[in-house]
């Protein structure tokens, strides 16, 4: 019956821990289109926009999720260090239906796997100076309608062909 007792109020314990409290991001801030945005510091004087929970199965699950028309800024301000958005990290736009457009400033120079899987976005600006870009894309799994790819000259295969 003890262990019973003890297993009940493990289980209760772990069930009460909110969503948010699987976070990983080091600060948030809203981007100058409206929308929280979770960062990741990466050094002293670069962040990386960043999917909001340990947890991708439950997309923005306790979090402000980004809709519309998203601008990323170039630099964003936390407790008085200004940080150069340097990386969109694994999966941070994932599942966001609601998100329409995002265009990407000329900081960023990569882009990680699945960054925009599985959303309705009709537009998408990726800058010249991305140099690095993972698995963005899954072309069954969202509806893509223009893409401006400014980089296609410095990478030929890329995003499962939508640029090539």
């Amino acid at each position: 019956m003890k262990h019973k007792f003890i297993f009940f109020a493990v289980l209760l314990t772990v069930l009460a821990i909110p969503y948010n409290a699987l976070a990983e991001y080091d600060f948030s801030a809203v981007a100058p289109t409206g929308q929280t945005l979770y960062y990741t510091i990466i050094n002293s004087n670069e962040v990386s926009v960043t999917y909001p929970s340990s947890n991708y199965s439950l997309p923005y699950s306790g979090f402000s999720e980004p809709t519309g028309n998203l601008s990323i800024p170039s630099t964003v301000t936390d407790g008085g260090t200004t940080y150069s958005i340097t990386s969109i990290g694994d999966y941070a736009f994932s599942q966001c239906y609601g998100l329409t457009s995002v265009s990407i400033p000329n900081s960023v120079t990569s882009i990680s796997e699945g960054a925009f899987y599985r959303n309705n976005l009709t537009s998408l600006t990726i800058p010249n100076s991305v140099i690095s870009i993972g698995n963005v894309l899954h072309p069954k799994s969202w509806m893509l309608n223009v893409i401006n790819c400014v980089f296609f000259d410095k990478i030929h295969t890329i995003l499962h062909g939508i640029c090539a």
